[in-house]
């Protein structure tokens, strides 16, 4: 094996053949060594951690493990995969901090170990009527090391897929397209949107025909522009009969297409979930009697799962008590995380966890919530290396 010459101030050199060859050899030995090893000592350092809760919940044990995995066989939701690295996302609710704090928050941020921020419906609809804050900022976030690759749509009736209002559907439309396009600037691979609940607190608790027309027509008239600029629209299940996840479901899968998926919100599944260990009765009054009119219909979250799987790729991740959509971190509800991360971990698409708390509700600091989900991210990334050697 001869070496390539090498131009050192315009001369060519060829290096002898032994340094080269051999030291090449001895290095590739030596990767050869090393790299099967370094995954696996970085988990094990992980599991010291724990979600930044109190009580701490404990990492994501080997029996566990075993019964998700046997979980995931019985319920069928376990197929072979090749997992890529998840990408953790943090929401912050920024409309409370101002321009003025932005940098400072943007610093914490980093300075606590996160990567990726989510963008939030405020800011979306913001870079529509100020594009300078748009690019201010991309070059905040590049300052910090930080990037932006999933955002939440504006949401509400103006703005929702089966929006009933004929007169305003070409401009919410344009609005979208528009804010696809300049999400795409900043890197945005997903775009989280509402499919719309308004109509349920006043119809009855009924998902329409109509409804679901309308979603399905914005659906199609947004796909090309998601197409062009590489993103994929997300469509989130949420608590309401036309927004659970069977809905979610039959809106998706009329789209053949890459660019049309799902966001798994797991909070809203747990508040239908009927594992979750609450009675339907214990439901808030909003979810039970405003939204289903006392015809709440629960689900399974494995069922939901085995439902969505083929179209999830991204999650919004927050914990509740089961009656209603509290947005807390990880561990301070009662979602039970081995079971929930075992099916998670079968979403062969998924590229993304999103952090969708609410600090401000419950004083969380930032530091304890990159804590909560460096631990959550290195047990589903656990869980998702057994589901693949399947």
């Amino acid at each position: 094996w001869h070496a390539p010459s090498l131009r050192l101030g315009g001369d060519a050199v060829a290096p002898p053949r032994d340094a080269w060859g051999m030291g090449a050899i001895r290095l590739i030995r030596l990767i050869g060594l090393i790299w099967p090893i370094g995954p696996i000592w970085q988990y094990r350092g992980s599991r010291t951690k724990t979600y930044g809760i109190t009580p701490p919940m404990a990492p994501l044990p080997r029996p566990l493990r075993t019964a998700a995995l046997k979980h995931g066989r019985r319920n069928g939701i376990v197929g072979a995969m090749s997992p890529s690295p998840l990408r953790v996302s943090h929401f912050y609710e920024w409309t409370h901090v101002g321009d003025t704090l932005l940098d400072c928050v943007l610093a914490e941020f980093a300075a606590h170990g996160a990567r990726a921020l989510s963008t939030p419906p405020g800011w979306s609809a913001r870079f529509l009527s100020d594009p300078a804050f748009a690019k201010q900022l991309r070059q905040k976030l590049t300052a910090r090391s930080l990037i932006m690759a999933d955002a939440h749509a504006p949401w509400g009736e103006p703005w929702d897929l089966d929006i009933e209002d004929a007169a305003r559907r070409p401009a919410m439309i344009a609005s979208h397209r528009l804010c696809l396009s300049m999400l795409a600037d900043f890197g945005v691979e997903t775009y989280t949107m509402h499919i719309g609940s308004a109509p349920n607190y006043t119809n009855g608790g009924v998902h329409t025909e109509a409804l679901q027309t309308g979603a399905l027509r914005t659906l199609d008239a947004l796909l090309p522009e998601a197409e062009a600029r590489g993103i994929v629209i997300a469509v989130e299940n949420i608590v309401e009969p036309s927004t659970c996840a069977a809905v979610v479901a039959s809106l998706v899968r009329s789209f053949d297409t890459p660019w049309i998926g799902c966001c798994l919100d797991v909070g809203h599944a747990h508040v239908l979930d009927a594992d979750a260990p609450r009675a339907v009765d214990q439901l808030q009054p909003y979810v039970r009697e405003r939204a289903w009119n006392h015809r709440v219909v629960l689900t399974p979250f494995t069922d939901v799962v085995r439902l969505l799987a083929p179209w999830v790729v991204t999650c919004h991740i927050h914990d509740n008590d089961a009656t209603g959509d509290e947005h807390r971190l990880p561990g301070d509800g009662r979602i039970d995380w081995p079971r929930y991360l075992a099916a998670l971990a079968t979403c062969r698409r998924l590229k993304s966890i999103q952090n969708e708390w609410h600090p401000l509700g419950y004083g969380y600091p930032i530091q304890r919530a990159c804590q909560c989900f460096d631990q959550l991210s290195a047990d589903l990334e656990a869980a998702r290396r057994i589901v693949s050697t399947v």
